[in-house]
């Protein structure tokens, strides 16, 4: 029976000697039988998992969970496999105490766990890059954004009196209203971000619909000119008010402007 069986029937003393062993241990280690016999099978065990297995198996507790370990295969590639505690009796003529287990191959478990954890701590080292590229962005743009919005605003206030001739004027207003669009801007693309890394809540308002898809399209306009294509967005002139969250919204038309340019 265990010849057919996916998992393979031993006999081992505390130092994993192999006094015993199922036909199928070729699916397991990659060798045969009188290859694993005596201490066939122990030499290729990695030696820094002979001891835990040995300790395992003195413990004699079937409740135990299967000990992990490493095989040297005839190809010298190694393997992952478990080891079962199934029971222990003492030899009748040398009384020494024998070891029933099972074993089986998790190479392939492993692996993949391996690769899991892999795609996981990149995946977190991604999400720390970008935590850290929205703080430097909080502070790089923000702020000297403001400040020249700050500034602009003083200007066009009189404060330490009249700056002259009119056309100034002019320029100190396209400064401020420029400058107060390209925050707005760098707003929504940080929320955005947070939106992406699953740090922002719903936070619903009365907006026009119009005006988002305006925005969305601005945002891309450089895009599509980089990529010659001409980009229109044939929006009614009336406004379109409804209860939604601002910045979600943009993001959903960002995404269809962007797949449209593409």
């Amino acid at each position: 029976i265990a010849s057919f069986s996916k998992d393979v029937f031993c006999v081992l003393d505390r130092d994993c000697n192999c006094f015993y062993v199922s036909q199928n241990i070729d699916a397991v280690a990659g060798i045969d039988v009188a290859q694993s016999l005596e201490s066939g099978l122990k030499q290729r065990i990695a030696t820094k998992d002979l001891q835990a297995l040995g300790d395992y198996l003195s413990a004699e507790d079937a409740q135990l969970p299967a000990q992990r370990f490493r095989i040297k295969q005839a190809d010298n590639a190694w393997h992952w496999c478990e080891m079962r505690f199934m029971g222990a009796r003492r030899d009748e003529k040398t009384q020494e105490v024998r070891y029933e287990c099972l074993l089986h191959d998790v190479n392939e478990l492993v692996t993949v766990r391996g690769d899991l954890e892999k795609a996981r701590l990149e995946a977190d080292l991604a999400n720390r890059s970008r935590s850290e590229f929205l703080a430097n962005m909080n502070h790089e743009l923000r702020t000297p954004l403001n400040a020249i919005i700050g500034f602009a605003q003083m200007i066009e206030s009189g404060i330490y009196g009249d700056v002259g001739h009119p056309k100034y004027n002019d320029y100190i207003s396209n400064i401020q209203s420029s400058g107060q669009n390209l925050l707005s801007k760098v707003n929504d693309l940080i929320e955005i971000a947070n939106i992406n890394s699953g740090d922002m809540a719903l936070n619903e308002g009365e907006h026009d619909l119009i005006k988002i898809a305006r925005c969305a399209v601005e945002l891309y306009a450089h895009k599509a000119f980089m990529a010659r294509v001409e980009l229109h967005d044939n929006l009614p002139d009336q406004q379109i008010i409804a209860n939604v969250d601002r910045v979600r919204v943009l993001q959903v038309i960002m995404n269809l402007v962007s797949n449209a340019v593409k």
